[in-house]
């Protein structure tokens, strides 16, 4: 996998590679009891995101061991995990925050994106659109009788 920024290659290697170089995951961790006001663990970055949901910040190096039974020295069992956000996307904008963007680079980037979702809607519009236009049709169609 190759990451490319204003036409040179800023990353040329496996997706395994690249989520290795990763130096901060964010967890989520969904807890059994009501959770109290503050939270914290030592060494870590933990939040409170709702009354049930931790959020954890692990540095690279840390280990997410010692986390877990900082929260259960105070009496938090926690239920499930799961990742904040895709540690891909994230590699991909951590190397992108790294390199400046000019306003028009910026405009391009967008464009860019946006343009690729559209084709990926209307490439799946029979998926999306014809389902939710049938249901209605039958609805009118049987109301109407």
């Amino acid at each position: 996998m190759a990451i490319i920024n204003h036409g040179e290659i800023v990353a040329n290697t496996s997706i395994r590679e690249l989520l290795r170089d990763l130096n901060k995951e964010s967890f989520l961790l969904d807890c059994q009891v009501p959770l109290p006001g503050t939270i914290t663990v030592e060494g870590f970055h933990v939040a409170k995101v709702d009354e049930h949901t931790i959020e954890v910040h692990i540095e690279k190096g840390q280990d997410l061991v010692q986390a877990f039974e900082g929260l259960k020295q105070q009496g938090i069992k926690v239920l499930s995990m799961r990742n904040q956000a895709n540690r891909l996307e994230q590699m991909f904008v951590s190397v992108l925050e790294q390199a400046s963007m000019n306003a028009y680079e910026q405009y391009i980037a967008f464009t860019t994106l946006v343009s690729k979702e559209i084709r990926r809607y209307l490439r799946i519009w029979t998926q999306t659109l014809l389902p939710s236009a049938i249901t209605m049709s039958l609805y009118y169609v049987i109301l109407a009788i």
